[in-house]
């Protein structure tokens, strides 16, 4: 008999990396959540409400990353605090996003409580990182401390100072989130393939968000024409994402800022497109009205074909030009939507084929990614 065992040794826990997958699944859940609520309120300040609540995730996501060594090289030993504490969060953040489901007025109290124990979390996780060579820097961890503070200060003076207080409690969490991402322990690499992951799951969070759409109807009441544009639009960002951003190889301080700004718009306007698509296949009557149209398909796509460019140009790719032309394509589009009422799929298929388009031509470097290609080759 072999004496291998297939149980691990008492106090092993999964290796860093699992224990990150395991970190998404709450992200898997709650932009779902996050998602549903934009179904049924894509005005403007719908869209405000959804694009900070999934700003508040992300900025979450950063630090405990940070704090936890998910971007460096060096894998840091998973312990009992760590696995605690990130179990704890991730039901915080579940919470946090069936929370943001009701209108600002009536969840505020409990969307309030919730991220401030969310930010306890990421000061505890971070605290156990002091002494570490991958811990959260100083600055981020004082800012969380601060954001915790101003959060708690938002609900003692009248509403528009408690507002503005609100919102600087917010811009603190993004700013120490930035400090991760710019942190001079963090591994470009690493980061980037954490992001990667991250983008893959909300890229298969349309999928689920289509399937769970298709639950309530029949199989016959579904428009399989419209699967094209869903399909061909998946294809189309899968492709030009990862064989382009996800590649970078160096971006100093303030690209960093642009390549992980980019990625939340990217992912934002991911989950604005997953609502729209399921309404198409469905054959809502809400795509016949421009203005939704325009929330629910051109807008979101404008911003989607926009922010890989922006991701491209930043890492100096050479296909940033032809996503450029096709972010003006299909901003055109939006208005023309807006002036003359189009068929929801012949909109949807005329932004999966511009993307398309982009993505498969011959990329045409920039004067930017030319010179970024020289200081790289080797001088003769």
């Amino acid at each position: 008999m072999s004496s291998t065992t297939l149980i691990p040794p008492t106090g092993r826990w999964p290796a860093p990396q699992w224990l990150a997958l395991f970190y998404d699944l709450a992200f898997a859940a709650g932009v779902i959540a996050i998602s549903g609520s934009y179904a049924y309120d894509h005005t403007l300040q719908g869209v405000l409400w959804f694009a900070t609540t999934y700003g508040i995730l992300a900025s979450t996501w950063l630090l405990t990353g940070g704090a936890t060594g998910g971007f460096t090289g060096e894998h840091r030993p998973v312990t009992r605090g760590i696995v605690v504490l990130t179990v704890i969060q991730m039901a915080l953040v579940m919470m946090l996003s069936l929370a943001s489901g009701d209108s600002i007025a009536s969840s505020s109290g409990v969307f309030d409580a919730v991220l401030g124990l969310m930010l306890a979390t990421v000061l505890a996780l971070g605290l156990l990182a002091r002494g570490s060579g991958h811990a959260v820097p100083g600055r981020s961890m004082a800012l969380v401390a601060a954001a915790m503070v101003v959060l708690g200060l938002a609900w003692l003076p009248p509403d528009p100072i408690g507002f503005v207080l609100w919102l600087a409690s917010l811009a603190m969490l993004g700013v120490a989130a930035a400090g991760v991402a710019v942190g001079t322990t963090v591994d470009l690499h690493r980061l980037a393939h954490r992001l990667g992951e991250l983008t893959i799951i909300i890229v298969g969070e349309i999928l689920v968000k289509v399937t769970l759409t298709l639950g309530d109807e029949s199989l016959w009441s579904v428009r399989t024409w419209a699967l094209g544009p869903l399909l061909l639009l998946l294809v189309g960002t899968w492709w030009a994402y990862f064989t382009g951003p996800v590649l970078v190889t160096s971006l100093n301080a303030r690209s960093r800022i642009v390549w992980i700004t980019a990625h939340w718009t990217l992912h934002v306007a991911l989950l604005a497109l997953a609502v729209g698509l399921s309404k198409l296949l469905v054959g809502s009557e809400a795509l016949t009205d421009p203005s939704s149209a325009t929330a629910l398909l051109t807008g979101p796509a404008v911003v989607l074909v926009g922010s890989l460019a922006a991701l491209d140009w930043v890492t100096n790719g050479d296909r940033a030009r032809n996503l450029a032309v096709a972010t003006g394509a299909v901003a055109v589009l939006a208005v023309v939507v807006l002036a003359v009422p189009l068929n929801p799929t012949v909109i949807g298929y005329a932004v999966a084929l511009v993307m398309l388009t982009a993505v498969a031509l011959p990329p045409r470097p920039t004067r930017r990614s030319q010179q970024f290609d020289g200081q790289l080759r080797p001088q003769r």
